[in-house]
């Protein structure tokens, strides 16, 4: 009987790692886990990521004294490039394709660094690791009461933390980071705070490592005639928010980074904002 047992799990663990390389192959996953703590990670080979041209942007870029913005919209059932520029209102439709909603942004006046330290809210909710999945990031927004169906802010003086890894990954990146800019701008006329955590996928895409970034993404690039390495750059409204951000953040007595705090680094004493400039350069 021990032995049949043995058997049957021996046939299930084998069943198990069988499936999850083949979903890995396929690039329907990229961790297998065969233990807690412990996976199998899919790397930057690109051999079966078969993402292609797909809707894209606004890629938002200052040339001269224009601002001018890069997308690749759907038009019927075919992908065309769209460019616009920006006029003084500085605002901006979003048609979001992979959810067929809608919302519009204001590009800020002005961009300031991030404050490293907050007093605790009444409340928080804290994400990471969405990596580019815009649905599933606007469900558990709206479940937490976050937003609405609307993308309208309704966590008043709330603070959502989101703790790194918005990019790679999946395929809605760009989106992605577009609705946390304009609920960062919804959120402080609430009274509450959005904070936006550099993680290391975030610092790999602004120090020019792509090993991570799906084939989609370099694609799209080539169809805009605007190498990805450009969309990030301070000449971009996104590169310059985003170096904005801090890798450390104290909200209360909690310290929030992604990834965690080495011993190393404990040893050398420097203050949140030391490590957050160090970080920058």
């Amino acid at each position: 009987m021990i032995k049949k047992i043995l058997w049957a799990l021996l046939a299930i663990i084998a069943l198990y790692f069988a499936i999850g390389i083949a979903l890995m192959a396929t690039g329907t996953i990229h961790r297998l886990y065969f233990f807690p703590g412990y996976s199998i990670k899919k790397g930057s080979d690109r051999k079966f990521d078969q993402s292609g041209v797909s809707t894209e942007g606004p890629i938002i870029i200052y040339k001269d004294s224009l601002t001018i913005a890069q997308s690749i919209v759907k038009k019927g059932d075919k992908n065309q490039i769209k460019i616009d520029t920006i006029t003084n209102t500085r605002t901006y439709p979003l048609h979001i394709f992979a959810t067929d909603s809608n919302f519009s942004l204001y590009l800020k006046d002005s961009l300031k660094q991030e404050p490293a330290e907050y007093v605790l809210p009444q409340k928080m909710l804290i994400l990471s690791d969405i990596e580019g999945n815009f649905k599933g990031f606007t469900m558990i927004l709206r479940g937490a009461g976050v937003i609405d169906s609307a993308f309208n802010w309704t966590f008043g003086e709330g603070h959502l933390v989101l703790n790194g890894d918005f990019f790679d990954r999946g395929l809605n990146v760009t989106q992605t980071l577009w609705l946390i800019y304009k609920l960062e701008q919804l959120a402080a006329i609430a009274g509450g705070k959005v904070h936006f955590i550099l993680g290391n996928h975030e610092i790999m895409n602004l120090t020019g490592k792509y090993k991570y970034v799906r084939n989609q993404y370099l694609k799209n690039a080539d169809t805009l005639k605007l190498p990805y390495e450009e969309w990030y750059t301070s000449k971009t409204e996104m590169g310059r928010w985003l170096r904005t951000k801090n890798v450390i953040e104290k909200i209360g007595n909690t310290l929030f980074t992604h990834g965690g705090i080495s011993a190393d680094l404990t040893k050398l004493n420097l203050s949140i904002q030391n490590v957050n400039t160090i970080a920058k350069n």
